[in-house]
C-alpha cells in the first residue's frame, strides 16, 4: 500500500442550523466581502465571492443564536440561548473578545448603532 498524504485545501462549513417557526439571521459585513451566521456553538465567516474561504470561530458554551458586524467592521456581537452577549474583535487572528453581557433570556436578534458604540439585543426576555 502506498503512502498517502492528504492535505486541507479548504474547509467546508456546515449551512446555517434552522429551526421551525425561527428565522436564520445572517449578518453582512459592511464592505460586502463576507457574511455571518451561527451554527451550534460556532459563527462562521464565510467570503461571498469563494464559500470554501471560511473562518469558524467558538466563543460561545452553549448554542449561538445571532451574530451581527459592527458597521466600522472591526467588531462582532454574537449573541447565545443562554442570553450571553459577546463583543470580538474582528481585526486580529486570534479574534480577541473585547466584552461579555447576559441582558436578557435567549438573544433572538442583535442591531448595532451607526457609530459601533452600542447595540441593541432583542431576546425572549423571561429570566428578568
Amino acid at each position: 500500500m502506498a503512502n498517502v498524504k492528504i492535505y486541507n485545501k479548504s474547509i467546508f462549513a456546515t449551512v446555517p442550523k434552522t429551526e421551525r417557526a425561527r428565522s436564520v439571521v445572517l449578518g453582512a459585513d459592511p464592505k460586502g466581502k463576507t457574511f455571518l451566521y451561527t451554527n451550534g456553538k460556532n459563527v462562521i465567516m464565510r467570503d461571498v465571492a469563494n464559500p470554501l474561504n471560511c473562518e469558524i470561530v467558538t466563543k460561545h458554551s452553549c448554542n449561538a443564536r445571532v451574530a451581527k458586524y459592527s458597521p466600522s467592521g472591526f467588531y462582532i456581537a454574537s449573541g447565545d440561548e443562554r442570553g450571553k452577549v459577546i463583543i470580538w474583535d474582528t481585526t486580529q487572528e486570534e479574534h480577541i473578545i473585547k466584552n461579555e453581557f447576559q441582558p436578557v433570556g435567549c438573544i433572538n436578534d442583535i442591531a448595532w448603532d451607526f457609530e459601533s458604540k452600542r447595540i441593541a439585543v432583542a431576546g425572549d426576555g423571561r429570566e428578568k
